[in-house]
């Protein structure tokens, strides 16, 4: 066993074969069908949102959220594969290991999590013995017991070399390279020429390397370098960490060879002075020698449509008849795919019995949400959660059948989307649990619209039959998001969801059918919640952190 971490009750272990999860004695492997399932698991640390960051000896980093987990490695912008130790503050998630330390923005892993991609990482020690620009450090190691500590705003890590501290406010990110350079062309049997500005090859040269470099010291292995041949290809080749590139079989002709280099955490470009290439012309390919085979070859293709245009009319009007049908065809086919595919992302969103949305709609709705308050594209302050409960279910589906239990929540889903209107949201929780997500400007009193929902889930016709009515009633849980006075929680919309679960569960242990909320005061902040409400809501109001409101708007 090498890391030990308590998340909701449970307690992840990470040996050096896969990750455990278990309590009291009951365990059971981690089965991810990710390389996770029986790597050497070094560290723990837990991200906001309710998220767990789980470091390995040298298959990378592996994200916990709600949906499952996610593998980050080199090939998703990691350095290096290995890790020693995981910290995290407010803004960076930090890792150490034997190659060094580095820190990837916590807000850059979400937008991967969320849409993809690679997630650019900021080396702050970087041994990199093998690399250009590497420093023999030996940080920092993974033999001790202790790995690593956040403590009063400042890093620590062991190395064999001494104590590491690492102040976060005193780490720049790595500049930009300054420039870049074409080192010199080469050809097969040792031939090299220095690349001036202007280099013509020697006749017979048609495969050569060309050779390029740029500077960085802080974060060599970040370089990234981009080229093209004009006059061989037109775009820009992919980026790529090579530094030469091969041509084989260049036509004769005047070429211009064109570099950049990007690093860092920088988006722009730096350009290096372009190298223009001479390939000289064999006879063969010389302008007269052309025009004497163009000329020839122009009168053998003369004779040959004097005598295939006959034929060749009929030919061509049937090949347009195929054209034509097999078009059509592909169009049809285009616009059956065009649905489907539609469907099918609607489908990902949506909950299958009720057609209500489902969590993976709220989690990408809530992250744009978030986007837009933080930019101002939006005046709305709060959006309400109201966690709904449907009360004695189970007696429903014990008396009537699952099926008649099936369409009562169908009818349920549909008064659902009646209260939430054009501006909110409906979602299936699971089971018989809701949530109505409605902004400020659709309600005036969340309290006030908590009423309504349970009165009007008392008055609605529920049916078993055309002729048997089914009264139903709620357990409503009531919070806004953020909950917090000082808006500390919008990066984790699960506090709030902690709220307004707490208050449902006062509502189910106080004879149910009812509504009630749980206010965090204006004294509380983030930090308060990191054990979120595992000692309980009562606790929260014990502690001066929260105060209850009740049915009839008291406190």
């Amino acid at each position: 066993v090498r890391s030990l971490i308590m998340v909701e009750d449970e307690l992840f272990v990470g040996t050096e074969r896969g990750l455990f999860v278990g309590l009291e004695g009951a365990f059971k492997r981690v089965n991810t069908s990710l390389p996770l399932d029986s790597v050497f698991v070094t560290a723990f640390v837990p991200l906001i949102g309710g998220k767990l960051a789980i470091g390995t000896f040298n298959d990378g980093i592996y994200i916990r959220d709600l949906t499952g987990y996610t593998e980050l490695a080199t090939e998703q912008g990691l350095p290096w594969d290995s890790v020693a130790n995981l910290q995290a503050d407010s803004s960076h998630l930090w890792v150490s290991s034997p190659r060094g330390v580095y820190r990837a923005s916590i807000a850059k892993i979400e937008d991967f999590l969320l849409n993809g991609g690679r997630v650019s990482t900021e080396p702050v020690l970087n041994e990199g013995r093998s690399a250009r620009g590497g420093q023999p450090l030996r940080c920092c190691n993974s033999g001790a017991t202790s790995r690593g500590l956040y403590l009063q705003g400042a890093l620590w890590f062991p190395s064999l070399n001494g104590l590491v501290r690492i102040d976060p406010k005193d780490v720049k990110p790595p500049g930009q390279p300054r420039r870049a350079v074409i080192e010199q062309v080469s050809a097969e049997g040792g031939q090299r020429w220095r690349a001036n500005q202007r280099l013509a090859l020697p006749e017979g040269i048609r495969d050569i390397n060309i050779h390029y470099t740029a500077l960085a010291f802080r974060d060599p292995e970040s370089m990234r370098f981009r080229y093209r041949l004009q006059g061989y290809e037109s775009d820009w080749q992919p980026l790529t960490a090579q530094r030469s590139v091969r041509y084989t079989n260049l036509a004769p002709g005047t070429y211009r060879f064109d570099l950049q280099v990007q690093g860092g955490a920088h988006a722009d470009f730096v350009d290096a002075e372009p190298l223009q290439l001479q390939v000289p012309a064999r006879i063969p390919e010389t302008l007269w020698f052309r025009l004497l085979i163009t000329a020839l070859a122009g009168s053998i293709a003369v004779l040959a449509a004097l005598l295939l245009r006959k034929r060749g009319k009929g030919r061509e009007l049937r090949l347009q008849q195929q054209v034509n049908q097999r078009t059509e065809e592909l169009r049809r086919a285009n616009d059956r795919l065009h649905n489907a595919n539609q469907a099918l992302a609607e489908e990902s969103l949506t909950d299958g019995l009720t057609g209500l949305k489902n969590r993976r709609f709220l989690a990408k709705f809530l992250a744009e949400w978030r986007r837009r308050s933080l930019l101002g594209e939006t005046t709305q302050e709060h959006l309400w959660f109201f966690l709904l409960d449907l009360d004695h279910f189970k007696a429903i589906n014990d008396r009537h059948g699952h099926l008649v239990g099936d369409d009562i929540l169908k009818q349920f889903s549909q008064l659902l989307l009646r209260l939430a209107g054009d501006g909110g949201h409906a979602l299936r929780w699971g089971g018989e649990e809701f949530l109505l997500l409605i902004p400020d400007p659709a309600i005036g009193s969340p309290s006030r619209f908590a009423q309504r929902v349970v009165q009007a889930v008392r008055r609605a016709d529920f049916r078993a039959n055309e002729v048997e009515r089914v009264p139903m009633s709620v357990s409503l849980g009531v919070a806004g998001y953020p909950a917090l006075h000082d808006r500390g929680d919008i990066a984790d919309w699960a506090l709030a969801m902690g709220f307004a679960d707490a208050a449902l569960y006062w509502v189910k242990s106080h004879g149910r059918d009812n509504w009630n909320r749980l206010i965090p005061t204006a004294q509380a902040h983030y930090r308060d919640f990191s054990g979120g409400f595992g000692l309980g809501a009562d606790h929260l109001v014990d502690s001066g952190l929260a105060t209850w409101e009740h049915e009839d708007g008291t406190a």
